[in-house]
């Protein structure tokens, strides 16, 4: 069995979160690697255009790290603080294992239930920036 690249892994983590982020209406930064400090784990940056750039040091760290600073990173971008950024982390870290991000929703007994073969807007997975 081949093992994803330090890379890769930051990659899937990005998309994941990323995805989580938008279903929520929070904005993403960009995510790169490595930071342009040396002898850092993790910078912020705003640009003067309003873009969040978010550098993260993959090397020589566990994936829980990067994880973390992912989610940090998305929480810092949005200026989540709070019970807020604590429904956020949670949502994110589910994603980050594999889980769903939100539980199914039932519906009640008198709404419509779409036809689920039908064509409709379901969530889109879009790339993550990853610079």
């Amino acid at each position: 069995m081949e093992q994803e690249t330090p890379s890769a892994a930051f990659a899937r983590a990005v998309r994941a979160v990323g995805q989580v982020a938008r279903r929520r209406g929070l904005s993403v930064p960009v995510f790169r690697s490595p930071p342009g400090l040396p002898g850092v784990d993790r910078t912020l940056r705003r640009a003067a255009s309003g873009a969040v750039i978010v550098a993260v040091r993959l090397g020589d760290r566990p994936v829980a790290s990067v994880h973390a600073d992912v989610v940090d990173g998305v929480l810092a971008a949005n200026g989540l603080g709070g019970a807020d950024a604590d429904r956020f982390r949670r949502a994110a870290w589910r994603a980050l294992d594999g889980a769903p991000a939100t539980r199914p929703r039932v519906p009640s007994p008198v709404e419509e239930v779409a036809d689920p073969s039908a064509p409709g807007d379901g969530d889109r997975l879009d790339d993550a920036r990853v610079a």
